[in-house]
């Protein structure tokens, strides 16, 4: 498995992320991917895709109000296949502490 390590989106990567987050986060939360590095001091992004390019999975790791945070999405047709922990192990050997929260898309949808 490759994780792309990235410090700037593609239009197209943007485009498939945001497609993501509306389909996988609940949708109080549709079209806000765009203001989640707003007035970030630093990001990196890493990304997992299928063999034709498309996005599976994807995280993002930056620091806003002194504290380092990420958020991370996979596809729901490439989950329990490890692409999660994958890239949050990613995180934890690059960046050690970081800090996130849990949103349930089963209640919250």
């Amino acid at each position: 498995m490759i994780i792309q390590k990235l410090k700037a989106l593609t239009p197209a990567q943007n485009l498939q992320i945001n497609l993501l987050w509306n389909e996988e986060f609940p949708s109080s939360l549709n079209n806000r991917f765009g203001i989640l590095l707003k007035d970030a001091s630093w990001f990196t992004h890493y990304i997992i895709n299928d063999e034709r390019e498309q996005i599976k999975a994807w995280s993002v790791i930056f620091e806003k109000d002194g504290e380092v945070r990420f958020s991370i999405i996979v596809d729901s047709r490439f989950q329990k296949q490890g692409l999660g922990k994958a890239l949050i192990e990613k995180l934890k050997d690059e960046h050690g502490i970081f800090y996130g929260w849990v949103i349930d898309n089963l209640t919250s949808r």
